[in-house]
């Protein structure tokens, strides 16, 4: 009965003015909202609602190229369900059962990213980028060589970029933060706590060749410190971890999403002083236990097999996992160590015992 009476209640409501209600509400609201009314149920599975709040998360959909591809590839709905979670860096690898499809899928020129980085839900930087490859970059060359897809460098020849009086690349609009300090001078870990609490990372991987899916950063910084050369340049990292596979059962991968921001100061004669904050670079590279980085073809593999892998929307698990994965290094960093200081260590005992035996020789 109480349907009814909400149905009922429900027609006063033109279509129209609904769309434009459920429109202003999140998702979460409009998932919840599905199960009153088919009215609801019909904003909920509009593509033109799922349009609206994937353009608001990331400004880079607004792009015409960007639109079209998440059209072909099943639409906006599905892309904010694939792309709002990021991978959790549990479970395994898929295994791909088809060599020759696998090859064909992962190729670097399959592969589209969506790039939005955001400061208190303002954009700083939406870009988008055909190819998993830097402009300069052949297939041959991309394939034997250390993976690392720079911005700065993609981004060198389009309109809107630009460098600062000091030759800096400047990739965006400088974001106001209000009630700072210098960003020379201040030491109690206030932009830090700026950066950490306010900005936001998504890097989506599309491929074109098989329609799948998913964000390889991490929203939320996972980590960060000051950057030489001074102290108002920050390195953030906003990456995942992609887990082992078969080939490689105790070696997960770390796909390292960076961002290096810089703080400024600016003096205004009316209101004093304000402080600002700019991205010089944005880069994507991927790296495995021992701190290597993945040649060009190891990483589009990975890349392409972790499409599969486990996603989540916790934080917590992404920054469980990426701690795992630093414990793992460190380990491997130690017994690395051990090594050395054991061969060093022969060598020396078998050079003295060399010496000893020599100068026997000798006196004999």
């Amino acid at each position: 009965m109480g349907e009814k009476i909400v149905d009922h209640e429900m027609s006063f409501l033109s279509s129209d003015l609904i769309c434009e209600i459920l429109n202003r509400v999140d998702v979460l609201t409009l998932a919840k909202a599905n199960c009153v009314t088919s009215e609801f149920r019909y904003v909920f599975e509009s593509e033109a609602c799922w349009e609206r709040h994937c353009n608001l998360r990331w400004p880079s959909t607004k792009q015409t190229i960007a639109k079209d591809l998440i059209s072909k590839t099943g639409g906006f709905r599905k892309f904010y369900a694939n792309c709002y979670p990021c991978l959790s860096g549990r479970g395994a690898v898929r295994a791909e059962c088809d060599d020759k499809v696998e090859s064909l899928e992962a190729c670097p020129l399959n592969f589209f990213s969506i790039i939005d980085v955001m400061y208190k839900g303002q954009p700083m930087l939406s870009k988008t980028v055909p190819v998993l490859l830097d402009a300069d970059d052949s297939i041959e060359w991309f394939e034997d060589y250390p993976f690392q897809l720079d911005l700065s460098v993609i981004l060198d020849e389009v309109v809107d970029f630009h460098k600062d009086e000091g030759g800096i690349p400047t990739l965006t609009i400088q974001t106001e933060l209000s009630g700072m300090k210098s960003a020379e001078t201040s030491t109690d870990g206030s932009l830090w706590r700026a950066l950490n609490e306010n900005m936001t990372v998504s890097w989506i991987l599309i491929n074109k060749k098989s329609g799948e899916m998913a964000n390889f950063a991490s929203w939320k910084p996972l980590g960060g410190l000051r950057h030489w050369p001074s102290e108002d340049n920050f390195v953030l990292h906003f990456g995942t971890i992609i887990p082992s596979d078969e080939r490689f059962p105790n070696d997960p991968v770390h796909c390292n999403v960076t961002v290096k921001v810089r703080f400024s100061v600016t003096e205004i004669a009316s209101a004093g002083s304000k402080t600002t904050i700019c991205i010089t670079e944005c880069g994507m590279k991927l790296e495995n236990v021992d701190g290597d980085r993945l040649h060009g073809l190891e990483s589009v593999e990975f890349t392409h097999r972790a499409l599969g892998c486990g996603r989540t929307v916790s934080l917590s698990t992404v920054l469980e996992s990426y701690q795992e994965f630093g414990l793992k290094q460190l380990a491997r960093n130690v017994e690395r160590v051990r090594r050395e200081n054991l061969r060093e260590l022969t060598a020396a005992v078998i050079s003295g015992i060399g010496v000893f035996l020599c100068l026997c020789h000798l006196l004999l």
